[in-house]
């Protein structure tokens, strides 16, 4: 394998001819660029250059001071696996025609400016493990995935609304992240398929009914032997999940946050002892009782 790198002075990416052996079998050309540290800012027409890299498999652009919005020209990168321009200045909107790339397995736009929606065509690509688009200006609802090999979504710090759809987030994911976005109705449904889940965030969001007490029954089955749940700024409602508990005086859980929400109480006893490896917070959570049947005998008024 022969892999070409392309210099990032002055970004005029010049083509490298690579020094084969004539005893050399040569079964495969790669070719990457990677971009750091770009110290002042980059006008937009070297997105339209990397573009017209047909044969790039590997772009990293982490951290950089590219401007501008992305192309739609970057569906010409059919050989593209791996794409990262974090920590940039990119505006805009992700263009649809980034599911063309079919291969595509990493995307990471975090860091940057763009707004609108988060294509559908994105979540098609059959492909993808990685989804990393925090910290944007992003809007609308959350697309289905179907990629059954995604691992890891991280779309906190947007401004994206609505449900989220039972059937949206595929049952491989480990590593999910909603917070700080305005998501709104139940989750109970969604996150009973996730039984892969070790890191969990959906804090600061308008998320509203039970918690599933068995997301946290689900069998671990890769090295993350600890498990995070930050739950915490929403409305949801009911007792704390026995099963939570028992998880975290265990040490399985190592955070457990649920403060500011309306839950009804929590099955823990007042002597026990939560480990020093474990966190629990429930400040500021409002402790509603539910209303009593029956109310005892009826009172009247006196007459006189």
């Amino acid at each position: 394998m022969i892999c070409l790198v392309p210099s990032s002075s002055s970004l005029g990416i010049s083509p490298l001819i690579p020094v084969v052996s004539p005893a050399s079998t040569v079964t495969e050309i790669r070719c990457f660029l990677s971009i750091s540290a770009i110290p002042e800012p980059a006008h937009p027409v070297y997105l339209v250059t990397i573009g017209k890299l047909s044969a790039l498999t590997e772009l990293s652009i982490v951290p950089g001071r590219i401007m501008g919005a992305l192309r739609e020209n970057i569906s010409q990168l059919k050989d593209l696996r791996f794409r990262a321009i974090s920590r940039n200045f990119i505006s805009g909107e992700i263009p649809a025609s980034l599911g063309e790339v079919r291969g595509l397995r990493a995307l990471d736009l975090s860091y940057n400016q763009l707004t609108g929606t988060i294509s559908p065509s994105i979540g098609s690509l059959p492909e993808l493990s990685n989804l990393i688009l925090c910290h944007n200006h992003l809007t609308g609802s959350i697309p289905p995935f179907l990629s059954q090999t995604l691992t890891r979504i991280d779309l906190k710090r947007n401004s994206l609304t609505g449900s989220i759809s039972p059937a949206s987030l595929p049952p491989s994911l480990q590593y999910l992240s909603l917070a700080w976005n305005q998501l709104t109705g139940p989750v109970d449904r969604v996150l009973l398929r996730l039984n892969q889940l070790n890191y969990l965030d959906l804090s600061l969001n308008r998320l509203t009914g039970i918690i599933p007490g068995r997301i946290v029954a689900f069998p671990i089955t890769n090295l993350q032997l600890q498990r995070y749940f930050f739950l915490n700024s929403n409305r949801f409602t009911g007792e704390v999940p026995a099963s939570f508990v028992e998880r975290l005086l265990s040490a399985s859980i190592q955070t457990l946050y649920l403060q500011h929400n309306f839950l009804t109480g929590i099955q823990i006893s007042p002597a026990a002892e939560i480990p020093v490896s474990s966190s629990l917070c429930l400040q500021y959570t409002v402790w509603y009782r539910r209303c009593p049947l029956k109310a005892g005998p009826q009172k009247t008024r006196p007459t006189t």
